[in-house]
């Protein structure tokens, strides 16, 4: 259904950001700008925080 309504979406992804910007563009010529935050890698999610490994190292 969406592709009905959807001409087409451009993504730009901004590292130094930390975001993507997507671009819609519908069929009626309307755009619609929407910023998303990008997931953090798996391996960034499961890393202790400093303030863990430091408490750690002091007991």
């Amino acid at each position: 259904m969406l592709a009905h309504i959807i001409e087409d979406v451009t993504l730009l992804k901004l590292p130094e950001e930390g975001t993507t910007k997507l671009h819609v563009r519908f069929k009626g010529g309307k755009i619609q700008t929407l910023t998303t935050m990008n997931p953090k890698s798996s391996a960034q999610q499961i890393k202790t925080k400093p303030s863990i490994v430091e408490l750690v190292d002091k007991l």
